[in-house]
């Protein structure tokens, strides 16, 4: 054998071992948890410190909903339960309240879910189940089942809501309030926001139950109705704050596991427990 071959038939020979223990290594390794196969529920809701929220889950929705009120002299606690139509989108909620009122009573909420808008009709009763206060509410609503619109234009004052989305993320939200201060100042509120590429992982949750974001809940919608991680808000008009938005992240995901939301009054912080469920 000439010396060109035998240098060649080592390479060859060298070339087959690294493959062999490439091969090898790759086999033995920890295979990373694949987050596609994995869903994370939050489970519990704490902010500044004390649990505000909680969830219980039933195949992949959200069936129960606890808020605790924490601000009152004794603590109030919403108890809230959802029924979903076989498209999963919500269609009724039995909301109770428990507190220092002897006369606990329950709301009642039936959405119906039209093309471009949600109907919620709504009916409070006491504990007798005597009907204290009926309403409706409409809301317009994108392809995406996002709320866009709440209120009306052409009232006397208009009072409405408007929201506009750059994908699924509230980027516009403008808001006139139909009040007028004794100086002449009419109330309103313009808010441009910023978002990063973090998931929200509440938001594929109340994009089809909006009860739990529009009544269940007194922290911002800005933070659950959409899609990605806000970072910035910015207020003009008459009312509203200026905020910037600090995230953390559920190790191993592009989760959102809290914030701290920080304008020239307060901070907050709010952070996330989670339900792991395999897929």
């Amino acid at each position: 054998m000439t010396a060109t071959k035998n240098t060649t038939l080592k390479c060859t020979i060298a070339a087959l071992f690294i493959a062999l223990a490439a091969c090898g290594k790759k086999e033995n390794s920890a295979t990373p948890e694949k987050t596609a196969d994995t869903i994370y529920q939050v489970r519990t809701i704490t902010t500044n410190g004390l649990t505000t929220d909680s969830f219980v889950y039933i195949n992949n929705q959200i069936r129960e909903c606890w808020k605790y009120d924490r601000e009152r002299t004794l603590l109030s606690v919403n108890k809230s339960v959802y029924t979903y139509g076989t498209n999963g989108l919500l269609v009724h909620s039995r909301r109770e309240t428990h507190n220092e009122n002897p006369d606990n009573g329950y709301t009642i909420d039936s959405i119906a879910w039209l093309p471009d808008q949600i109907i919620i009709y709504s009916a409070e009763y006491s504990a007798s189940n005597s009907v204290h206060y009926r309403d409706t509410a409409k809301y317009r609503i994108d392809n995406n089942k996002n709320i866009i619109f709440n209120g009306d234009k052409n009232g006397t004052p208009p009072a409405y809501e408007e929201f506009i989305y750059t994908g699924n993320n509230m980027t516009t939200q403008n808001e006139k309030t139909g009040v007028t201060q004794p100086n002449g100042i009419e109330l309103t509120a313009h808010y441009t926001l910023e978002y990063g590429n973090l998931v929200n992982p509440l938001y594929t949750y109340f994009i089809n139950n909006p009860i739990v974001a529009l009544k269940d809940h007194y922290w911002d919608s800005h933070i659950v109705r959409s899609q990605n991680n806000l970072t910035k808000r910015t207020a003009t008009g008459t009312i509203g704050n200026s905020v910037s938005v600090s995230t953390t992240i559920l190790p191993g995901t592009n989760y959102v596991s809290g914030y701290v939301t920080t304008n020239p009054n307060r901070t907050v912080k709010v952070d996330y427990t989670f339900n792991k469920v395999i897929k």
